[in-house]
């Protein structure tokens, strides 16, 4: 085969334009995410740093999941009452401590729902949250 490259000291033998070992590589595009909060958000994210800066370890210097009782390390912010189903109390309501484990089992799930769908937490959750019936 004979060499048709035009790029200057190939012994490669390639196909000129063709070539895809000396043809110029086309930028990728990338888009980046938009960094943008609104109001709410902003509202709820300065809602939970106040609430962190009042927040106290126990004597023992670990802080107390709300869920299941048990001691953590860090401070996780957690809102008892679904985001999505009571909007009104995105940053007005109260926040607790809680596991991350705890938090993804939840989900967006209010605790009395949470409760009926996993009733072997009704034994380590606050007992304020534990609905009279």
């Amino acid at each position: 085969m004979a060499k048709t490259c035009t790029y200057p000291n190939c012994e490669r033998g390639c196909y000129g334009d063709f070539c895809l070992i000396h043809k110029p590589r086309k930028f990728i595009e990338t888009r980046t995410p938009i960094k943008k909060k609104g109001r709410v958000g902003k509202e709820t994210d300065s809602a939970v740093a106040k609430w962190k800066r009042t927040q106290k370890p126990n004597h023992q210097g670990y802080y107390i999941c709300y869920i299941s009782g048990c001691p953590l390390d860090y401070l996780m912010a957690e809102h008892p009452y679904s985001k999505t189903r009571h909007p009104g109390l995105r940053a007005t309501q109260k926040f607790e401590p809680v596991s991350a484990e705890m938090n993804e089992l939840k989900g967006s799930m209010d605790i009395e729902d949470f409760l009926e769908k996993y009733p072997e937490y009704k034994a380590t959750v606050k007992q304020e949250y534990l609905r009279e019936k």
